[in-house]
């Protein structure tokens, strides 16, 4: 029975040994497994480091950016609120330049006719005129017909 009981113990032994490599190259594996995710996880969190930094150098130019656009759009408004005065002060200015130009600012100009038939009289211009009145000018109503 000695002989027995020894390839019984042998054979359970060796069933053990060959468990236990079993096991051992699981946990070979796992470990392996375990490197390739760490390696992994370290990539990846080094690669979110470098994302977040980018984005908080992105961030800070939209700052500035936003900065710039604000005071531009200050600028502008200023530029536009100026020029809409320049363009009063022009308009203003376009429209009294010929009485300037004349001398006479502030006093009614003699109507520029173009057509000979329309001059007006030499006797109004001449100097003791100022304050004579024309009689006035006899007109006939039209008569209405056929009512």
């Amino acid at each position: 029975m000695e002989s027995g009981e020894v390839s019984r113990t042998e054979e359970v032994a060796a069933e053990a040994e060959r468990n236990l490599e079993v096991a051992a190259n699981k946990v070979r594996m796992a470990s392996e497994q375990l490197q390739a995710a760490q390696e992994a996880a370290a990539s990846a969190a080094m690669r979110a480091q470098t994302a977040h930094l980018q984005l908080s150098a992105h961030d800070q130019l939209m700052f500035t950016a936003r900065r710039q656009v604000d005071d531009l759009s200050a600028k502008m408004d200023s530029v536009q609120a100026e020029l809409a005065a320049a363009q009063q002060e022009f308009t203003l200015a376009n429209s009294t330049q010929h009485l300037q130009q004349q001398g006479n600012i502030g006093q009614p100009q003699p109507p520029n006719f173009t057509d000979e038939k329309q001059q007006p009289l030499d006797f109004l211009h001449s100097p003791g005129y100022h304050g004579k009145r024309l009689a006035p000018y006899p007109y006939a109503l039209p008569v209405a017909q056929g009512r």
